[in-house]
């Protein structure tokens, strides 16, 4: 069963180990995208050439460096479904993820988003040394992330683009105007997002992370007091 009114978006930068495995995992959804589009944010490995790999299948947009918001924002732009989804480039979707989360929207006409739960693995591809650095969150939990999240487009257009002054924590300030807005919400009990832990995103999440999330949510403070 085809699903066109689907866009699913993946913002990237230097993401050629695992953006392969990312796009696989939208493109092989039980309920298909109506399209795949790739922001190549100003990559310097060989990103586009896997991308440009997928030939029709996959629109590639690429951009001078900007950051995540802008290269999510840019993707918005491109977009032409009636659904939203994003994924990054590092991470991978569980098969029925757009199929599970289409139903309640379809269901209910006054949701606008859906969420799901997300699974943490450690990368194969990392030495055991490496391996052993990391730690991993037995089981799934819920998770209100871009990549666990599908949503009308007449709802994203009501909350606003993606802030770009954040390198890490942008959802942090997109989801909270989403809340102002009162756009309705549900959480699905499957897991919907495979996130990969690797070499390149562990020690930011513990330490750049924490700083921008204080300084996101000191943001949010301000906002609604005024």
């Amino acid at each position: 069963m085809s699903a066109p009114g689907i866009s699913a978006i993946v913002p990237v930068r230097d993401g050629a180990p695992y953006v392969e495995e990312a796009i696989d995992s939208i493109l092989a959804q039980t309920r298909p995208a109506r399209e795949v589009i790739v922001v190549d944010d100003g990559s310097r490995d060989g990103t586009a050439d896997v991308v440009l790999g997928y030939g029709d299948r996959v629109t590639l947009i690429r951009q001078e460096p900007q950051g995540v918001g802008a290269a999510v924002n840019s993707g918005l732009d491109a977009a032409q479904g009636e659904l939203i989804s994003f994924l990054d480039a590092d991470d991978a979707w569980t098969p029925r993820k757009l199929e599970l989360q289409c139903e309640p929207l379809e269901r209910d006409p006054a949701l606008d988003m859906v969420f799901g739960h997300v699974e943490q693995f450690i990368s194969p591809d990392l030495s055991e040394s490496e391996r052993a650095q990391l730690r991993s969150v037995g089981g799934h939990q819920p998770a209100k992330l871009k990549g666990t999240m599908l949503i009308r487009r007449e709802a994203v257009d009501r909350v606003g683009r993606f802030a770009t002054a954040w390198k890490l924590v942008d959802f942090v300030d997109w989801y909270s105007r989403a809340r102002e807005e009162g756009l309705r919400e549900l959480m699905l009990d499957e897991v919907v997002l495979r996130r990969r832990l690797h070499r390149n995103n562990v020690g930011r999440r513990e330490t750049d992370a924490r700083v921008e999330y204080a300084k996101a949510m000191g943001a949010v403070l301000r906002r609604r007091r005024s």
